[in-house]
């Protein structure tokens, strides 16, 4: 008799698939997602320009916001796991996107802030909320 389940290697690449890639991404795209509109309610007066992936990759950042046509800030929107992870390729990441992220400033001369946010869009830390205000 066997015993477990049988599935093809098919099946099996199809759930790794999903596991990595899928929900992965699907984790990532509702965060932003939910955590702009919570921003929206938050700051209406504030155009949310979802910048390309280019830009994101060159300065680490995933908005610009804008207030009457003028650049007042960028944002990175990341888990909570981004930050507390211990893990050497997390401090690399960390390390890099901080470079990038300086560069953005020097060029745009506008800060970048990092928003720590939950799938929900739930803003881990708040804190930040008054720092994006006194840019406005």
């Amino acid at each position: 008799q066997k015993k477990g389940i049988d599935i093809t290697s098919e099946e099996c690449c199809e759930c790794v698939r999903f596991r990595v890639i899928c929900e992965t991404w699907n984790g990532i795209v509702c965060r932003e997602h939910n955590t702009i509109q919570k921003l929206q309610n938050i700051f209406p007066q504030i155009n949310y320009v979802k910048v390309a992936g280019e830009i994101d990759y060159e300065y680490a950042i995933d908005y610009e916001l804008y207030l009457n046509d003028q650049l007042k800030c960028a944002i990175q929107i990341k888990p909570e796991s981004y930050f507390k992870g211990k893990a050497p390729y997390l401090i690399s990441a960390r390390m890099a996107n901080k470079q990038k992220n300086t560069r953005y400033i020097a060029e745009k001369h506008v800060p970048v802030y990092n928003i720590v946010s939950q799938s929900s869009g739930d803003i881990i830390n708040y804190e930040i909320l008054t720092e994006i205000q006194q840019q406005l």
